[in-house]
């Protein structure tokens, strides 16, 4: 089920030709990433796989760290 949603990227945007996966470092996140890239690769596609800087579970823990230290140094 979860690959039927993407099925939408390359029958909706056949000039994409670039994917990439920007999923959670975790083991759900890092299985979900290879399978994706192998499916897309299959197809055709050129498969970027991104991962959040080490100690970071996702993108957005990465952010709001970065966004609320950015915050603690304007508040001096």
């Amino acid at each position: 089920m979860y690959f039927q949603k993407h099925k939408l990227i390359y029958t909706t945007y056949p000039h994409i030709k670039t994917i990439r996966f920007c999923l959670d470092s975790d083991e759900a996140g890092v299985i979900a990433a290879n399978e994706l890239a192998k499916k897309y690769m299959e197809k055709g596609y050129e498969i970027k796989v991104v991962v959040p800087n080490n100690g970071y579970k996702d993108f957005n823990e990465m952010l709001l760290k970065h966004k609320n230290a950015r915050l603690k140094d304007k508040s001096r």
